[in-house]
């Protein structure tokens, strides 16, 4: 479910969605989460069952619920700076190791949702109003390139938003950041596309007269 909630945010940017996520994560945390171990178990702590609580290891036709919860919770922390988040799904990735590596096969879903927590995340910070078409351009454009592991965040909510990019009330606009250092924002749809492309025309980057480089966070 948290997996499916954060899609539904970064193509909203509804901020109640994601207090929502949050609200989820936090309650995976609580109730399904081996502190000891790492992963999540089948059923929650305070309900009777079974004498020995299961937990649902490798990928099949569908991606496992650890899978799934480790993707949601990577992007999740992306979003949010939560570092809980992020060690609650690395643990999780750590405590199925030893299946992983053995057959990889099996554990896709989970191999790729891991990239999250070793490869460069892509964070697109989409700035505005969310009723202007402006702002709806954006997002859209934000989706159309496809990255595998990229995040698109609002500026409502819990969101972990460099404190130099604050500000600008009523403004919309786009900024794309990898680890810690930022590119200038763009105003455009075509733009932002360009830059997620890896193509800096449409921030001046690299060329006589243009409007400067990257910008350190």
């Amino acid at each position: 479910v948290l997996d499916g909630v954060m899609w539904l945010y970064e193509v909203t940017l509804d901020p109640e969605v994601l207090a929502f996520a949050v609200e989820l994560a936090e309650g995976m945390l609580r109730d399904f989460y081996d502190a000891e171990a790492g992963g999540f178990w089948l059923t929650p702590a305070d309900q009777p069952g079974p004498l020995v609580r299961l937990k649902r290891e490798s990928d099949g036709a569908e991606p496992a619920g650890n899978s799934l919860a480790v993707q949601g919770l990577l992007r999740l922390a992306e979003v949010t700076g939560r570092a809980d988040f992020r060690e609650a799904a690395v643990r999780t990735v750590q405590a199925f190791a030893g299946e992983w590596s053995r057959v990889p096969s099996a554990y896709c879903a989970m191999l790729r949702a891991a990239g999250f927590a070793v490869w460069p995340v892509t964070r697109v910070w989409v700035h505005g109003p969310r009723g202007l078409p402006e702002t709806a351009r954006l997002i859209g454009a934000a989706h159309e390139v496809q990255d595998p592991y990229r995040v698109v965040l609002g500026d409502e909510g819990p969101v972990s938003v460099p404190g130099s990019l604050a500000g600008d009330a009523g403004r919309v606009f786009a900024v794309v950041c990898r680890r810690e250092t930022c590119l200038p924002p763009v105003t455009d749809a075509e733009g932002l596309r360009l830059l997620l492309r890896g193509d800096n025309r449409a921030t001046g980057v690299g060329r006589p007269g243009g409007r400067g480089g990257p910008v350190d966070v």
